[in-house]
């Protein structure tokens, strides 16, 4: 009996697995879609469409609760077998036990004694149960970072080389790179940047233009060809070789819920008032800012809430300027 109710914990383990990994896969696409839905929502609000925004939400976590109820009823069916199985043997024992003490073939002080250590065999096999689930809830809660660490998201590797400035000399190799195996952006890609040129890159949305400077500030690796800094490959130097000597200004700069002073010191946070206000006077936002209440010192809102989309790629162009880098990227052509 104690080896049925060990295979049918297994089973129920193993069961459970399947079920609790589905549900809070779930889970984490309506945090995902309701965080989604939390960051865009000027956008919802301007395109009327919270309306459909909330039926899909309910809809999915109509489905995450329909999958936690079958994991719920498939556990209460195991729960009732194994259950009704022990106190079958349960009875089983006891009934078998009485026949051999009514026969006078076992004494009533021995069948107590047996009926004792069959309770803590049952608990035994409890424990071992539980202690097999707890194994399975931690494994299934470190699935997701194993997946991060051993999948597609992969830590950056630098090289060692360090540089603590490059002039400004790019050359790209044959270089080839796809986000996934089955369309590449760029093929075959060669071309030479000499120090102090000013060069656009003209084309199409989707044509690599940001894949380009993604490459060039090693956020993502080529898959084949080289891309050279000053003679030396990309690949070779170490980070801050690369970070602290290029800035990127993104098509959608990120602005930080902080003041307008906190938001520049990211770049440099030894920097002064003076530093701060002279980038801004090029960056043309410095006139604007002195019409605030608080000047510098005011909050900005989450992503720049409180500031129009003009004013955010201005304090962006501010905190690349406040770097001050030998080499800056401006992927956006307003900019």
């Amino acid at each position: 009996v104690l080896i049925i109710l060990f295979g049918f914990e297994k089973l129920r383990i193993s069961t459970w697995y399947i079920f609790d990994k589905k549900a809070r896969e779930l889970n984490e696409k309506n945090s995902g879609l309701i965080a989604e839905l939390v960051r865009g929502i000027r956008d919802v609000k301007v395109l009327n469409s919270a309306g459909d925004f909330m039926n899909k939400i309910m809809m999915r976590i109509k489905e995450a609760n329909e999958q936690k109820f079958k994991l719920r009823t498939v556990m209460r069916r195991y729960h009732l077998l194994t259950g009704s199985l022990k106190d079958l043997s349960d009875l089983l024992f006891i009934v078998f036990g009485v026949a051999l003490v009514s026969t006078n073939k076992l004494t009533i002080d021995n069948f107590v004694v047996i009926y004792m250590y069959q309770s803590r065999t049952y608990s035994l096999l409890n424990s071992i149960t539980n202690l097999a689930e707890e194994i399975k809830k931690f494994s299934l809660a470190a699935s997701r970072i194993f997946e991060v660490i051993n999948g597609k998201f992969k830590k950056e590797v630098f090289g060692k080389k360090h540089l603590d400035k490059i002039n400004g000399d790019f050359e790209f190799k044959n270089v080839c790179f796809g986000y996934d195996q089955d369309r590449q952006i760029l093929k075959n890609m060669s071309f030479k940047i000499s120090a102090n040129e000013t060069v656009s890159f003209v084309g199409p949305s989707g044509g690599g233009k940001s894949t380009i400077f993604s490459l060039i500030d090693r956020l993502y690796k080529v898959d084949s060809g080289e891309i050279l800094i000053d003679g030396i490959n990309i690949n070779k130097l170490d980070r801050n070789s690369i970070r602290d000597n290029i800035s990127i200004i993104t098509q959608n700069p990120y602005i930080f819920n902080f003041t307008i002073k906190e938001n520049l010191k990211i770049t440099k946070k030894d920097a002064t008032d003076e530093e701060i206000i002279e980038v801004c006077k090029v960056a043309r936002l410095h006139d604007y800012i002195m019409t605030l209440p608080d000047g510098y010192d005011t909050l900005v809102g989450e992503g720049g809430l409180t500031l129009s989309g003009g004013q955010r790629q201005r304090l962006a162009i501010a905190r690349a300027l406040l770097k001050k880098t030998e080499i800056i990227l401006f992927d956006e052509a307003t900019s």
